[in-house]
């Protein structure tokens, strides 16, 4: 994505470091919070895409779930140049592709994997929000065991 990169703040608070991956020109970087001094992932796009107020109000929506297998939505923003959805990091955990092609997973954690999903996508489909675009790519795995899947509204 132009303009963005290693050093540029967004909403005056996230230093942006390191892109994590693209997906359809949507750009989605690790980043710092200056203002709770914590690591965060950054969700970002040029304030010129048309798919901008969809996933600023997809955002609004899937920050409301409160299940702790959806990653959480702490802020939402734009300024002259991005719309961006700030979210908890996941820097250190494993996603599930990386899972089974460091070895595999063991019967009993996948079903363990599977049953946390999908009971966090029914809980945002009782909300009226869904995925739309689920892969093994955003479903991770916490060093605590914990899982997480990312992009709930925002990836589709």
């Amino acid at each position: 994505m132009e303009g963005i990169g290693r050093g540029t703040t967004l909403g005056g608070r996230y230093v942006v470091d390191a892109p994590l991956g693209t997906n359809a020109g949507a750009g989605r970087w690790s980043a710092f919070d200056n203002d709770l001094g914590r690591d965060v992932t950054v969700l970002v796009l040029a304030h010129d895409d048309h798919r901008g107020p969809a996933v600023l109000d997809a955002a609004r929506m899937a920050a409301g779930i409160a299940q702790m297998t959806l990653v959480r939505i702490l802020d939402i923003g734009s300024d002259d140049h991005f719309v961006f959805v700030v979210e908890e990091s996941l820097q250190r955990a494993p996603n599930l592709t990386d899972l089974v092609r460091d070895g595999g997973l063991p019967g009993d954690e996948v079903r363990r994997i599977t049953g946390e999903v999908a009971t966090g996508l029914e809980t945002a489909s009782q909300r009226g929000v869904h995925h739309l675009e689920l892969t093994p790519d955003d479903v991770f795995r916490t060093v605590d065991g914990d899982v997480k899947v990312q992009g709930l509204g925002t990836s589709a």
